[in-house]
């Protein structure tokens, strides 16, 4: 028995022991150096730290800017990365990693061993909040070996220690000594060791990402990496058809129709490793009836969504895991469309069809809920209101309800939601711990409250199984629970296309990752190379008459020149920031002449000219005592990042009289807490010939603070 468990765990890992035993090759870029690469996205990351994993689709930022232990190659194979190998021990009850000993952060750092246990320990620590730990908790420890190497120790054996231990390190010498990592500035300007670095973030506009020179393989080809983030799928097409941007990651099934054929512009059709599905409220009584569901998804016709909304660029879905995946379960069935059975379902339960209005109504309550999403993905867009004309058939009302990807998630995070859409990817290590556990603290995505403690039971053992033939029948059975008792309506599985223009060198069709997983090798030839003022792109070009609409407003304080030095340092008394040139300018053109209206009358016939008396520069707001805003709970929850600019109405004595949003990053709690905040700070008045005035001021109020 001893020799057969002995056999079955080393037949289980021999591929990982195989690939643990390989020196990672240093590679040499080739291309042409130079350029800049655009590529426009309709998906912007929350945040840069990759401890902290968005809800929304990943467009890859973090893996420019960090390294993990290993990573993937173009066959899909484990490769090293950051780590040059590893060995497991005799018993299997740990891996040893011994790391590159060349790599540097991008301040000059060395990356150790000890930034690897660092990133553990804190991920593992429940006061991070990291969705990640559910994905570590069958490692017991990290250990030190030495400055490169790091051993993990193993609760138990199973088959995916390898990949549960690859881990992205963080610097330490950065973060050690930050108290609340989730809500540090260090997620919107973090320091990498990855290919590129952070250069610019404009939230809700653009990234741009410079080559790093501290890369242990030399800076890659391209010099500059930009991510546009496009207001919708119109100006993602008509930017790529005019050549501003150069590949699109996420292309629409609709935007797919736009492009198809174009000259100059190659499409790269992949089958899906994703979902998208309804989630349903459980904790709403209308939704806790399991035959409500099931009415529900019978009354949506998704053969018909496919085909009229997808262009069949996507398959019916049966459950959890996606066909692409080695756990996928070809014995499952699916709920076929079927509106009589729907219309039986929701008799049955009550929900009876009035004959004037045709609506379903139970104790004079009509049967309707408001279905949610993200206003930035048309094709979601076009799903709800798909599933809203399908379930007005039967009698049931929807209300649509589109938001700002932050409100969106916020709303989702803190429970305020009948229903919504949304998708989500699986990767080649099956856990779905984070979205269907029942406890809060392992289940972090688990929005639809779904509690079953036999799932928690069956993903916990399929984890754990050595045998893959033995885990894929377990994941069977957990696709087979989760299909037939309905927490979501799963809609399909849809395939995973991506565009590029025909300068972009390096890109393999035969790839099986993610288009920008490989473009640190990406490169353009200097005579395709183009310059693409990125303010420009999609229509934003300020017009020269909205400059003029308000005259008297002060230009914008700069976030870096006031508030991150004040919050770092905690020095909020004497904070103003020296005047801009343009204010400077400004004020001495006031000194030199003053225009008359034209239109006025001059009443007395007599000019009386008077000796001008000097005249004092007018002065503007100071800063006397900065109030730092409170960062709300459901902000925190959804890692929401940005500033809110303020204008605030500055009184003679110094104190704001009134305070308006004039530009958000798109949460509003964070937006209320702004106003309070910016209402209770105090200044010192703006003067014009040396006497205090009502003055307007607009500065940034930065969340997390």
């Amino acid at each position: 028995e001893v020799l057969m468990k002995k056999y079955i765990i080393i037949l289980s890992l021999t591929l990982l022991f195989f690939v643990s035993c390989q020196q990672g090759k240093k590679e040499t870029f080739t291309g042409e150096r130079g350029g800049e690469i655009v590529i426009g996205t309709i998906n912007e990351p929350t945040t840069l730290n990759p401890i902290f994993p968005s809800i929304g689709k990943s467009i890859g930022v973090e893996d420019l800017l960090f390294l993990s232990l290993h990573g993937r190659n173009a066959e899909g194979k484990i490769i090293p990365q950051l780590a040059t190998s590893w060995e497991y021990s005799e018993d299997f009850k740990s891996i040893t990693y011994y790391l590159q000993s060349d790599v540097n952060w991008s301040d000059g750092k060395p990356v150790t061993a000890e930034d690897v246990k660092f990133t553990f320990d804190l991920i593992k620590n429940p006061a991070t909040v990291s969705p990640l730990a559910a994905s570590v908790r069958f490692i017991d420890s990290a250990r030190v070996v030495n400055t490169y190497a790091i051993r993990f120790y193993f609760r138990r054996v199973y088959a995916d220690e390898l990949l549960d231990s690859g881990l992205t390190p963080l610097p330490m010498h950065i973060l050690k000594d930050v108290k609340d990592v989730r809500n540090s500035s260090f997620n919107n300007a973090p320091v990498g060791n990855g290919p590129y670095k952070l250069a610019k973030w404009k939230r809700g506009k653009s990234m741009e990402l410079i080559a790093n020179d501290e890369y242990f393989k030399g800076a890659p080809p391209l010099a500059k990496v930009t991510f546009w983030f496009a207001p919708g799928e119109e100006e993602l097409a008509m930017e790529l058809l005019s050549g501003n941007i150069d590949i699109v990651e996420d292309v629409t099934p609709s935007l797919y129709e736009k492009i198809k054929g174009k000259k100059d512009i190659n499409l790269v059709t992949k089958p899906g490793h994703s979902y998208t599905y309804i989630g349903w409220n459980l904790k709403i009584p209308l939704f806790k009836e399991k035959k409500m569901r099931l009415a529900l998804t019978y009354a949506i016709d998704r053969g018909k969504l496919v085909k009229d909304v997808l262009f069949n660029l996507a398959d019916i879905a049966k459950g959890p895991i996606p066909p692409t995946s080695w756990a996928y379960s070809e014995e499952l069935t699916t709920f076929s469309y079927n509106p009589e059975g729907a219309a039986k379902l929701l008799n049955e339960l009550g929900w009876k069809l009035t004959k004037r209005t045709k609506e379903r109504k139970k104790d004079r309550k009509s049967l309707t809920f408001t279905l949610i999403t993200n206003n930035e993905n048309p094709i979601r867009i076009a799903i709800a209101n798909f599933v809203a004309s399908e379930l007005a058939k039967v009698g049931v009302t929807v209300k649509t309800e589109f938001l700002d990807t932050p409100t969106f998630i916020s709303r989702l995070v803190s429970g305020d939601f009948d229903a919504f859409i949304l998708g989500w990817s699986v990767k080649e290590r099956i856990d779905p711990t984070m979205v269907w556990n029942s406890e809060p603290e392992k289940g972090k995505f688990n929005l639809v409250s779904y509690k079953n403690p036999a799932i928690d039971t069956i993903i916990d053992r399929a984890l754990l199984t050595l045998d893959r033939r033995e885990t894929k029948k377990i994941w069977a059975t957990f696709q087979k629970i989760i299909a037939e008792d309905i927490p979501n309506t799963f809609l399909f599985y849809p395939q995973e296309i991506s565009a590029s223009s025909g300068c972009v060198q390096g890109i393999e069709k035969e790839d099986t990752r993610f288009i920008l997983a490989n473009l640190e090798n990406y490169w353009i030839p200097a005579s395709m190379r183009k310059s693409v003022d990125i303010a420009s792109l999609g229509g934003e070009i300020e017009e020269e008459g909205e400059k003029e609409e308000k005259p008297e407003e002060k230009p914008i304080i700069n976030p870096e020149e006031l508030l991150e030095k004040k919050v770092k340092e905690a020095a909020l008394e004497e904070a103003a920031p020296k005047p801009t040139p343009e204010e400077i300018a400004k004020a001495e053109a006031e000194k030199g002449h003053t225009v008359e209206p034209k239109h006025e009358k001059v009443e007395t016939t007599k000019t009386v000219v008077k000796k001008p008396e000097p005249e004092i520069p007018p002065t503007f707001p100071k800063l006397k005592k900065l109030v730092i805003p409170d960062y709300p709970e459901s902000a925190k929850l959804v890692g929401a990042q940005g500033n809110v600019f303020v204008k605030v109405l500055i009184g003679i004595d110094g104190r704001v009289k009134s305070a308006a949003v004039v530009k958000s990053f798109g949460n509003p709690v964070c937006d209320a807490s702004a106003l309070v905040a910016a209402k209770a700070t105090l200044w010192t008045p703006g003067t014009k010939n040396g006497k205090p005035v009502q003055m307007e001021q607009t500065y940034p109020v930065r969340f997390p603070p």
